[in-house]
Parts: structure tokens; sequence; C-alpha cells
């Protein structure tokens, strides 16, 4: 697929100028096995194998692949607990669109989120939410978009584009140091 190799080409020559410009990626990654889910965990929680034996620390983010999916709420010796962004009523600042906009999302369980957009906005399915920063991470994909019949504005729907309850292994990784 040529999209794809575009991507590949477009991601390295990005990596190329972060360390021409000395922004260099540091981040202190930890593998962790996920012991407990949903639906025998919390909703939308984790329970992780490791803990602050590992390194690990509240706030660290957790990552499948290169999708961030939560963040660590509680830590223990050896294991940590996680919640997932997509948690109803958990709310998550991203950008969305080309040109990006910023927007807040809204969870609603299950890896899905909603948002509230401006009708205009250049929006369309599969568009990604990514955290801002120089090192963007993906949340979410654009899954739909439905127009209030008689208002300005859009209903967004999105979807995390991965099933967190097929994974056996999750990502922790700690603060960037740059």
């Amino acid at each position: 697929n040529t999209a794809l190799l575009e991507l590949d080409v477009l991601k390295t020559e990005n990596e190329r100028m972060k360390e021409m410009f000395g922004r260099i990626k540091t981040e202190k990654r930890v593998l962790a096995s996920i012991l407990v889910r949903p639906p025998r965990s919390l909703y939308d929680t984790l329970i992780l194998d490791v803990g602050r034996e590992s390194g690990v620390k509240i706030g660290d983010v957790i990552a499948v692949e290169d999708v961030v999916v939560g963040e660590i709420v509680d830590v223990a010796g050896l294991t940590s607990t996680a919640k997932l962004y997509s948690t109803p009523g958990e709310k998550l600042t991203v950008l969305l669109g080309h040109p990006t906009v910023e927007v807040e999302i809204e969870g609603r369980g299950g890896g899905m989120f909603r948002a509230r957009m401006p009708k205009g906005s250049k929006i369309e399915s599969g568009d990604l939410a990514v955290l801002p920063g120089l090192f963007s991470k993906i949340i979410a994909r654009i899954s739909n978009i439905e127009s209030e019949p008689a208002g300005s504005f859009v209903m967004v729907t999105l979807s995390t584009p991965l099933n967190i309850a097929e994974r056996a292994w999750v990502e922790i990784i700690g603060k960037a140091q740059n």
C-alpha cells in the first residue's frame, strides 16, 4: 500500500529532523502483562503485573503499539492499576482533523469517545485524534460524524483503533525527559 510506505518515509524524516534539533525521545518503557481486565476489574481499568519496584509511577502513560489507551492511577510494589482514557466521563484534549484543531473528547466506555464540534470543521471519518506535543501519540480514530439537524454543531464519535480485551500486555511509558 503506497499510503503506508509514504507514512514510513514521513515518520523517518520527522524523527531525523527532531534529532537534528536535539529533541530526541527519551521515554522509559516497561512491558507489563495485563493481570485483570474488564469485566473482572472495575469498568475500563486494568491491573498490571509491574509496579513501584519496576519504576512505574502515577501518571505514566499506557500504550499498545503506537496507540495510547490510558494512564497509571495507582501503584503498589509489584502491581499497578491503569484507567483507560475511554472511561465514561473522562475528558481529554486532543488534536483532530486537517489542519488540526484542539478539541475535548469525552470517554463513553469500551474504547469509545464523543466530541461536539462546529459544523464546517475540517474533519472526516478515519481522521486520527492525537495527544498534543512534539511526539504525538494516537488516542482514537473518527468512526462517525452526525449533524445536529437544526444546530451549528456536529457530534463526532471516535473509537480506539484496537481492542484492549484482545491484548495480553501493554507498555508503560514514563514521562519524556525533553
